[in-house]
């Protein structure tokens, strides 16, 4: 069971917009601000391992929040200055759509181990 009083962290939804270019006359795709939502934010596992010579980090992380129907995977939430790609997003009850769950990741490039 889903609790709101567990809701204690904030969290950011970014969805991609398209932003003129005054200098080439072209449109850029950019991250916006779209809207704030109060969260359970849990992390749930995470590696460590190579890509192209340098070590990554792939954290995942499981937010459970209201329902809103205008979320797609082609957001990202933004947590504690992380940005965060949205895997999926499910809802607690299909039937009755109060909540919904997301579980997301985010890359962590590390250069230095220091």
């Amino acid at each position: 069971m889903i609790s709101p009083s567990e809701f204690k962290s904030l969290i950011t939804f970014k969805s991609y917009a398209s932003v003129k270019d005054n200098v080439y006359g072209g449109l850029t795709r950019t991250l916006a601000e779209t809207v704030q939502q109060w969260c359970k934010f849990e992390r749930l596992s995470g590696s460590t391992g190579p890509n192209q010579s340098r070590m990554m980090s792939d954290v995942q992380a499981r937010i459970t929040t209201r329902f809103n129907s205008g979320f797609t995977t082609n957001w990202v939430v933004e947590f504690e200055g992380q940005e965060y790609t949205i895997k999926f997003i499910k809802t607690e009850d299909p039937a009755y759509k109060r909540f919904m769950i997301i579980d997301c990741s985010v890359s962590l490039s590390q250069t230095s181990w220091s």
